[in-house]
């Protein structure tokens, strides 16, 4: 019974050891009922929209594709804090989203908000 006992706490040992316990990636949302919120004057350009959906994302109404997003934000919205829209349609994915988020973050003092 010892040598049991021996064995099993050798193997839990081992297992708590080779076992990586790492912090998963975390995105920061703000959704469109958080914040502060500001009225837009007539200086400031309108937000920039992107929409998500199953098949794809458009910017503004006009299909883009995913890698493109940033540049195309940019482009349309050349304001020192460029405020982005996204919105969700039924079907979008989750990954879609990170994908967004991840392209645009690359965006100095970019204000996203995501919106249903």
């Amino acid at each position: 019974m010892t040598s049991l006992i021996d064995v099993i706490f050798l193997l839990l040992l081992f297992f708590m050891l080779s076992s990586t316990f790492s912090k998963f990636g975390e995105v920061p949302l703000l959704t469109a009922g958080q914040g502060n919120v500001a009225r837009q004057t007539q200086d400031q350009l309108p937000p920039v929209l992107v929409r998500i959906a199953e098949g794809g994302v458009s910017l503004n109404g006009l299909p883009t594709e995913m890698d493109l997003l940033k540049d195309e934000t940019l482009r349309l919205n050349a304001a020192e804090q460029p405020k982005v829209l996204i919105s969700l349609a039924q079907g979008a994915q989750s990954e879609q989203l990170v994908q967004a988020l991840y392209h645009l973050r690359k965006i100095p003092q970019a204000q996203i908000v995501v919106v249903n």
